[in-house]
């Protein structure tokens, strides 16, 4: 708000001068004066009030500085707790790492002798069919050999009924 300011002595002046009686002019420049300052701050009025909003402003920065603690202490123990909760994870982790690789190494064992269990089935089959083909090439030789001994045993040996078969297939 504007607060008006005006000369008094000049208004009561002005007053006496338009035929209003000196005491009444004064006595009304008096009343404007008061009704206009009555509201007014004064400089000490002033100092006065930023003094006590001074205080009041300490007060709240107190205020404030204590909620900050006290939010700077409940994070702390959030992040504590949050730090609690990281580490078990991590423990947690660790014992499934741990997990993950013994069963892997188990695996991997097994899997290495099924492998040694294969290859040993695969060699001695290998040593069988090797037998057994040595025994098929013998046999085969056999059959070839007596397949050519009796295609050529007629051949080479005569026999000594030979004209005697001839007569009788002859008719007679």
């Amino acid at each position: 708000m504007q607060t008006t300011v005006i000369d008094t002595l000049r208004y009561a002046n002005s007053l006496k001068e338009a035929g209003v009686e000196p005491s009444q002019a004064e006595a009304m420049s008096r009343a404007i004066n008061d009704e206009l300052t009555e509201g007014v701050a004064t400089k000490r009025d002033l100092d006065d009030a930023v003094v006590e909003l001074k205080g009041e402003i300490a007060k709240l920065d107190s205020r404030f500085d204590a909620m900050e603690a006290r939010s700077d202490a409940k994070f702390e123990g959030i992040d504590a707790k949050f730090g609690a909760i990281d580490a078990k994870f991590g423990g947690i982790d660790r014992k499934f790492e741990g997990m993950i690789q013994a069963m892997e190494s188990k695996f991997l064992g097994e899997l290495r002798t099924l492998d040694a269990k294969f290859e040993a089935s695969i060699e001695a089959l290998n040593s069988k069919i090797g037998a057994v083909g040595r025994y098929v090439f013998l046999v085969l030789a056999l059959v070839v050999g007596l397949g050519l001994y009796n295609a050529a045993t007629p051949h080479l040996v005569k026999p000594a009924s030979a004209p005697a078969a001839q007569a009788s297939s002859s008719p007679e």
